[in-house]
């Protein structure tokens, strides 16, 4: 019986584990794609707000002289091993930055369901239940019964 209910499971995962692997790799990719680069393309090209970002299409050198104080742009090109820190260091920035604005996204969208919610059961449920007692009808009728 184990071995049955073994086999059954691992069939379950196998036939589950596709589609889910596809549609998680299909949300990341649409993530990447509408949020993701928009504000990676806004904090390197965009118009410059000082460490915030907005760097307006300067050198990347450049860039982590201005993050990292103490240190010239010269210092950045001078090996493969700084390119890929300098590299590092503005992907950490960005990426510290993007914490930041999921988190105020997903505050404003929790907000907005609770405002939503609020006002459904605030305004437009006694509304309709309102109307109910003034039509004297006191169930939802579905479309298939009135017509």
């Amino acid at each position: 019986m184990a071995a049955l209910s073994s086999w059954f499971v691992s069939r379950v995962i196998k036939t589950f584990e596709e589609p889910v692997y596809w549609l998680v790799c299909m949300l990341r990719y649409m993530y990447e794609w509408v949020f993701v680069t928009p504000l990676r393309n806004v904090y390197l090209h965009g118009y410059g707000w000082g460490v915030w970002g907005g760097w307006a299409g300067a050198p990347k050198h450049h860039i982590c002289a201005t993050l990292s104080t103490g240190s010239e742009p010269e210092f950045w090109t001078r090996s493969i091993d700084a390119q890929l820190q300098c590299e590092s260091v503005i992907e950490k920035r960005f990426q510290s930055i993007l914490i930041v604005i999921q988190c105020i996204s997903l505050v404003a969208v929790l907000l907005k369901c609770f405002m939503s919610c609020f006002y459904y059961y605030t305004v437009v449920r006694p509304c309709l239940v309102e109307i109910r007692h003034l039509t004297g009808s006191h169930r939802v009728r579905s479309i298939k019964e009135t017509s």
